[in-house]
């Protein structure tokens, strides 16, 4: 017969505490740890949870329990603090031994059998510390298997199984699942995406959506007028959607085109910024965190270059771009063009997008 637990959330709470407590202490260097300074951890890393959990007290106990179970041990030549209950002032991780038959029975008999147990075989360690999020996810395969559930966000799923609700999104979580053998698809859950800011064309949208990502407010606005009043072509290509990069936030937020496409689309992404350092390494960034095509939008990059190659701007901020970033870049353009890019550059120079106003893009553009 198969056995589980399950545990209440109460419980859940003191177990999940137990579990931060052994993480920091067993990854700690040196070994030997102050009281204080796991303390200070818990309250920067999970001020939250920690005040919910009641501060000091619940620590304290927490800590009692762990030293009961054996899985540390007070540093006892370091003396006691003077609060209540009293902890000594340093603590460190005590290592287990092998894995024995009764606890390899113990894994291959006491949970969902979705779960690989085939890390932990060798890293009994490691199972000791993730052992209450193991039995909170098995309870909840076996939930899912008796009566279905409905398929929620991570952080929503992440909060219902461990009162936590970034754990499953923190390393530690990922590591987790991975040493087991599921995805958020087995948890019935899914990533969110952080949302930008697009504008759809009225038009008939093509099989694959053509996309274009302007970087700066200004500009996106500029082309945001003219594709509500029907000019949404520009050099041949018309586009379907409009977006706002918002800067750098888009290196992170494309993710939210699968969002906007229909039916697992596919897409042609052209992005438009500022010729410099900076815009060229939100581009290269970004087409990289895409599945989609991504590629500069040429003709708008040469009319900037072509109406302000002599009145160039000196670079506020020292920026950095990789000799990769540029090289990439470049290869979307004829080698004159690269070159007289390259000379702006030299000189700690750059245009911004601005250079070219609505007036241009309506010049540049067709219904």
């Amino acid at each position: 017969m198969i056995l589980f637990l399950f545990i209440n959330i109460n419980d859940r709470k003191v177990i999940i505490l137990k579990e931060y407590i052994l993480t920091f202490l067993r990854i700690a260097k040196p070994k030997r740890v102050k009281t204080e300074a796991i303390e200070k951890y818990l309250y920067k890393e999970y001020k939250d949870f920690y005040e919910e959990q009641g501060y000091y007290n619940e620590f304290a106990r927490t800590m009692l329990k762990l030293v009961e179970e054996g899985l540390i041990k007070p540093v006892k030549s370091w003396g006691e603090n003077s609060l209540f209950p009293p902890l000594y002032n340093g603590y460190q991780f005590t290592p287990q031994e092998n894995t024995n038959e009764i606890q390899v029975q113990k894994l291959l008999t006491m949970f969902h059998p979705t779960l690989s147990f085939s890390y932990y075989m060798t890293n009994y360690n490691q199972y000791q510390i993730d052992e209450p999020f193991i039995y909170a996810i098995s309870d909840f395969l076996y939930e899912k298997g008796k009566q279905g559930v409905e398929i929620i966000s991570v952080n929503e799923r992440s909060f219902e199984l461990f009162h936590d609700e970034k754990l499953l999104k923190r390393p530690q979580g990922r590591t987790l699942l991975k040493h087991l053998g599921i995805t958020y698809k087995d948890l019935a859950c899914y990533e969110t995406h952080e949302p930008f800011f697009y504008i759809k064309s009225k038009k008939q949208q093509k099989k694959r959506p053509q996309v274009l990502i302007i970087e700066n407010k200004d500009t996106f606005f500029s082309l945001k007028r003219l594709f509500q009043s029907g000019m949404n072509t520009w050099s041949g290509i018309s586009f379907d959607f409009l977006v706002y990069a918002e800067g750098k936030k888009i290196i992170h937020s494309i993710s939210f085109m699968q969002e906007i496409l229909e039916n697992d689309q596919d897409c042609h992404i052209y992005y438009y910024g500022d010729m410099d350092p900076s815009g060229i390494r939100i581009w290269y960034s970004m087409s990289k965190n895409t599945p989609y095509t991504c590629e500069p939008f040429v003709p708008f990059y040469l009319d900037l270059l072509k109406k302000h190659e002599n009145h160039t701007i000196q670079q506020r901020t020292e920026q950095f771009v990789s000799e990769e970033e540029l090289t990439v870049f470049y290869s979307y353009f004829r080698a004159e063009e690269a070159v007289r890019m390259q000379e702006i550059f030299a000189k700690r120079h750059y245009l911004p997008q601005e250079g070219l106003t609505k007036v241009d893009y309506r010049r540049l553009g067709s219904v």
